[in-house]
């Protein structure tokens, strides 16, 4: 009878104990990915100065630009 009520409630304990792990680990993505963004932008801006005039010939730095405009909603 009060199986299924006992269930539910081990379930949302066990979320509401998870929660500050969950949120740190959602700031340390945050971190990395706000890290990583950069390194990519830095690197797109050397090459762009010293390294390739062309960039249709490189494909991976059109997917690179393409990768970050899509993160500014398509504004680059």
């Amino acid at each position: 009878m009060f199986g299924g009520k006992y269930q539910e409630v081990d379930a949302n304990a066990r979320l509401i104990a998870a929660a500050p792990e969950t949120a740190a680990d959602r700031d340390r993505l945050a971190a990395e990915n706000k890290a990583l963004r950069g390194a990519l932008e830095a690197v797109l801006a050397l090459g762009d100065k010293h390294f390739w005039s062309d960039t249709n010939k490189w494909p991976a730095v059109l997917q690179a630009r393409a990768f970050l405009s899509s993160l500014d909603g398509g504004k680059r």
